[in-house]
């Protein structure tokens, strides 16, 4: 039987074994060292984030002398013109039986004209009006119902109007007696009563109305939005803020008057967003609106102890945001110029540059970042350069 010989490596491998791990060692650390090269390219980063806002209106707030009863005129929501009614208040001491007593006196009053006076006689007028008046209430219940799209307040209204008329036309076409002419005195003498309560508003502004208050309208306003913090904002958000619209013992909020197409949002953020700048323009689309987009320009911004500020401009119809204070949206933009790599832009003090290889040199170039994702970056040369173009290389 043969006996085998276990092979040991010799002191030569050993030898050998180092250096080479030697050498890989040194080769990875002068690859780490040396510094590295990326060609500037033309491209394009898309932004998009969500965000919680403030919703600011360029509006002003109207009170009334305090009052017992509101009646409003013009729709929530509606354009109106300088001079233009908008409601009808009664002072403190309104008695709402006196208009109870009213509303009994003119239906005595139909009552004795229909059922006496023009009992058994056939009056076209008269018949119009009814037709006119069944018509009307038909389409409140259906649209009450939902059966049919319309709406309710202005349908009042309008049925409102139809009766008035046919009031109006009863009293000059029915002759008058006795007990009639008794009716009519008490009729003037309540709406005498009632008259002395009541004051007319009309407009005092071309925008749109609103009737709504979420008691922050002093607060929050276009001379003051500059002011507010990240703690005020949150504070808003939350609904905890105390300093709110409140009534005074001579007069209280009864409307506003709202410029539809120029409102303001405002931002808060963690830290400074490198693609949100004063003059930038963005896409805005807010929850539960997702059928309307809106267009935004940032106006304003700045640092704050707890993160940073936007303020952006929007001039679209407010529409549906009319009462609103707190909102969610996202806000997008595609922006386009030289792509470096992220790692490329060094920073010195508050100055980003990057390093571009010349023939013979590397110059640093001072840049703007535009935009940032996935460790690439739009930047922007701070200075009119020959230097910082596509196809040329940046040492990082």
């Amino acid at each position: 039987m043969v006996k085998k010989h276990k092979l040991r490596p010799s002191k030569r491998f050993y030898i050998i074994a180092v250096i080479l791990a030697a050498l890989a060692v040194i080769f990875l650390c002068l690859n780490m060292l040396l510094p590295k090269t990326a060609i500037v390219t033309q491209g394009e980063i898309m932004f998009e984030d969500s965000f919680n806002g403030v919703v600011v209106r360029d509006e002003s707030v109207y009170e009334a002398e305090n009052y017992g009863k509101a009646i409003f005129i013009a729709e929530e929501g509606s354009a109106v013109t300088v001079g233009e009614e908008i409601a009808e208040v009664y002072k403190w001491g309104y008695n709402e039986q006196t208009m109870a007593d009213l509303i009994d006196i003119r239906e005595q009053i139909m009552d004795y004209q229909l059922n006496t006076l023009l009992k058994n006689i056939i009056n076209v007028n008269l018949a119009d009006y009814n037709s006119k008046i069944e018509d009307k209430s038909i389409e409140i219940r259906q649209v009450i119902s939902g059966e049919k799209e319309g709406n309710p307040i202005t349908l009042e209204r309008e049925l409102s109007d139809l009766m008035n008329q046919r009031r109006d036309y009863l009293n000059t076409a029915v002759p008058l007696d006795n007990t009639l002419s008794s009716l009519y005195d008490q009729e003037t003498a309540l709406e005498e009563r009632i008259n002395a309560w009541k004051v007319y508003i009309y407009a005092e502004e071309e925008k749109i109305v609103s009737f709504y208050f979420d008691k922050y309208e002093s607060l929050i306003s276009t001379d003051n939005m500059d002011k507010l913090t990240i703690s005020n904002i949150k504070e808003i958000l939350k609904g905890s803020i105390t300093n709110t619209l409140s009534n005074t013992d001579s007069s209280k909020p009864l409307y506003r008057l709202v410029n539809q197409n120029e409102w303001y949002v405002i931002v808060m953020a963690d830290k400074q967003k490198n693609e949100i700048t004063v003059d930038s323009q963005f896409s805005v689309v807010f929850k539960n609106i997702y059928d309307k987009q809106y267009t935004a320009t940032v106006v304003s911004e700045r640092s704050d102890p707890k993160g940073y500020i936007y303020i952006l401009k929007i001039t679209d119809d407010i529409g549906d945001l009319l009462s609103a204070r707190s909102v969610n949206f996202s806000m997008k933009n595609t922006f386009s110029g030289l792509v470096v790599p992220s790692a490329a832009v060094k920073t010195s003090g508050d100055t980003n540059y990057v390093q571009v290889k010349t023939a013979d040199d590397v110059i640093e170039v001072k840049v703007k970042i535009v935009a940032e994702q996935n460790k690439k970056s739009i930047v922007e040369p701070l200075e009119d350069n020959q230097i910082l173009t596509a196809n040329v290389q940046v040492v990082y």
